[in-house]
């Protein structure tokens, strides 16, 4: 129970901020994709 009561409240938060929870998951996105475009590139130049 104290964990769906968390859940609401970062529900309740996140409605607040949607655009903060977004601009976050896309920081995260772009540099996850940045980290295995690296890794793709290292190969093809060593």
């Amino acid at each position: 129970m104290k964990t769906q009561e968390k859940d609401i409240k970062a529900a309740k938060k996140s409605k607040k901020k949607p655009y903060l929870r977004r601009k976050i998951f896309m920081y995260n996105l772009i540099r996850l994709s940045i980290q295995i475009w690296l890794l793709v590139q290292k190969p093809k130049k060593l």
